[in-house]
């Protein structure tokens, strides 16, 4: 498409009465048009025409305006675009780093949670086995408690050596601790 010339377009709406227009009696068929202040702007054979032609003397500055300031815009556009082109490339590029570095720091963080989930189990087992352990130390200090007891109560009766009744004591609660144990 062809650039408008927005100077000749407004240079040749400037020549006649600014606007509004209006399509004014009819007259058989010709419709009168009329500047609102009296001057007849001219005759048409149509009302229809008559109507656009009024209205066209409105959007016609206001269209020209709209494609100035287009026009502007867009060549706005193009200059921040060349400009800043560079610029947005190198914005890409950044985020694009910055994402994969993102993505790298949620792997190893889901890495360490996976593995922290299972030194978690771990633990909750060895918690379990010195819980187990313990009892187990409770039950065999017991147990030695329970000889020392017999031992000393041997050791006292002692004093009559042929009283086979210490030994056999002492016999009796060891087998009941093996009975336990095995």
């Amino acid at each position: 498409m062809a650039d408008l010339d927005l100077d000749g377009i407004e240079a040749r709406a400037a020549q006649h009465p600014p606007p509004p227009w209006h399509a004014g009696r009819t007259v058989g068929r010709t419709v009168y048009m009329g500047d609102g202040r009296g001057d007849l702007i001219g005759v048409m054979d149509s009302r229809a025409l008559a109507e656009f032609v009024a209205a066209a003397r409105a959007d016609i500055p206001a269209l020209v305006t709209e494609v100035r300031e287009l026009r502007e815009y867009k060549e706005r556009v193009e200059t921040r675009t060349a400009d800043g082109y560079p610029m947005l490339v190198a914005e890409v590029r950044r985020l694009r780093a910055e994402k994969a570095t993102v993505e790298s720091a949620l792997a190893n963080a889901l890495a360490l949670a996976a593995e922290v989930e299972e030194l978690r189990a771990q633990n909750h087992g060895l918690r379990q086995s010195c819980e187990h352990l313990d009892r187990g130390a409770t039950l065999t200090e017991a147990r030695v408690a329970k000889l020392e007891r017999v031992a000393d109560a041997a050791q006292a009766r002692r004093a009559n050596p042929k009283d086979p009744r210490p030994w056999h004591d002492l016999d009796v609660a060891l087998d009941a601790l093996e009975a336990h144990d095995g």
